[in-house]
């Protein structure tokens, strides 16, 4: 899946949240490591487009991960 977020124009940073369904599988936002149920991340802002992928990790199964998509668009970019 693909997600947008839009952040001011002058915006450096932003604060990511990715939370699992499930409590016992993983997560990372970037080339952040996997933690267990929801990671929280600041995230530079490079461009008017700067995209990151959101992996989650299946705790039952590893070799089980499903990428999203996080784009990250300036207002007026």
């Amino acid at each position: 899946g693909v997600f947008n977020a839009f952040v001011a124009d002058d915006a450096l940073t932003a604060t990511v949240i990715a939370k699992t369904i499930r409590d016992t599988d993983k997560v990372s936002i970037g080339e952040n490591e996997a933690i267990v149920s929801e990671e929280t991340a600041v995230v530079d802002i490079l461009d008017t487009l700067t995209t990151y992928t959101v992996k989650v990790i299946d705790s039952e199964n590893e070799n089980n991960v499903i990428e999203y998509t996080l784009n990250i668009r300036k207002q007026n970019g």
